[in-house]
């Protein structure tokens, strides 16, 4: 039996055009916050940023622990309780992105909005300890976290297709 087989982490993609839907949706809504970043508290500003890249992030996948790209922990143990929907370049980064740019940038900076999916002793343990200093998919390889890509996994009859490999650390 493969790995593959043991798991029952399975990506689902949605319909492409209500993908779309959601992302246009979401921008907009990044959007108006930007248009009135100086009437809007800063604790909302960033709260509704939050909730705009979530959004985005959990637009592709049917379900939210359930991304393209995961930890190898996540898929060959894909209990959702014991699971987190991580974002790859962390939410205050990209909020301070989203506020120091212009309203042009909005759309193609939250277009770069990508989640993996990790336990949460991953998250919290490993992601959660890596410098500050480190964006985007740095951090994995800090943390020395494996990542699969979930999608080309299935195209693939279920032999892992790896994004990151154990032997990249």
């Amino acid at each position: 039996m493969t790995a593959f087989e043991k798991s029952r982490y399975i990506f689902e993609e949605r319909d492409t055009g209500e993908v779309e839907r959601i992302v246009a949706s979401a921008i907009r809504m990044g959007e108006i916050v930007f248009e009135n970043k100086h009437v809007l508290h800063p604790k909302h500003i960033n709260e509704f940023l939050r909730v705009v890249q979530c959004k985005i992030t959990e637009a592709v996948p049917k379900h939210k622990k359930r991304t393209q790209y995961c930890s190898i922990e996540a898929f060959l143990n894909p209990m959702p309780e014991n699971l987190e929907h991580e974002h790859v370049l962390p939410v205050r980064t990209m909020t301070a992105a989203l506020l120091s740019g212009s309203i042009e940038q909005v759309g193609p900076t939250l277009r770069t909005a990508l989640a993996c999916t990790v336990t949460k002793d991953e998250h919290y343990n490993k992601l959660g300890k890596v410098a500050g200093s480190l964006h985007g998919w740095k951090r994995y390889y800090e943390a020395r976290i494996p990542v699969v890509d979930a999608k080309a996994t299935q195209e693939n009859a279920g032999s892992i297709v790896y994004f990151i490999k154990p032997t990249d650390f």
